[in-house]
C-alpha cells in the first residue's frame, strides 16, 4: 500500500492513527486507535487529545459511516487549526491528517457548538 509506504518513511516511534481498521496502522508501524462513533468535529478532537493520537485518516470509507465529518474529505481554511492535512490519495479519497497536539482540547467548546 503506497499510503502505509509513505507513512511509514515518516512517523516516528510510538506514534498513532485513528483509523477505523488497524490494517493502515500495522502496515505503518503505528499504534491504532479505533475510530470512535462521535457526531462532531469537536468530539473527534477531543476522543483524539483523550487518545493522545498523532494523526487521523479519513476517507470516502469513513464518510459513509460518518457523514457528519465529511468536511474531512476536503481540507481547508475552515477546518480546525487542530487537523493539519499530512497526505492525501485521490482514488479512493483518503485524508491522513497530522493533529497539532498543542492545540487539542483548547477550542473543544467552539468545535461542540
Amino acid at each position: 500500500m503506497e499510503i502505509s509506504k509513505f507513512m511509514r518513511e515518516r512517523v516516528g516511534l510510538n506514534e498513532s492513527i485513528i483509523a477505523r481498521k488497524p490494517h493502515i496502522g500495522f502496515l505503518s508501524n503505528l499504534e491504532t486507535k479505533y475510530f470512535p462513533m462521535v457526531k462532531t468535529l469537536g468530539e473527534l478532537l477531543e476522543f483524539a487529545a483523550n487518545e493522545d493520537a498523532d494523526y487521523l485518516i479519513y476517507g470516502e470509507m469513513e464518510s459513509e459511516r460518518r457523514s457528519e465529518l465529511r468536511a474531512l474529505l476536503h481540507p481547508n481554511d475552515e477546518l480546525p487549526k487542530e487537523l493539519e492535512p499530512f497526505y492525501i490519495w485521490e482514488n479512493p479519497r483518503t485524508v491522513i491528517y497530522k493533529l497539532r497536539k498543542y492545540d487539542l482540547g483548547q477550542n473543544l467548546s467552539q468545535q461542540q457548538q
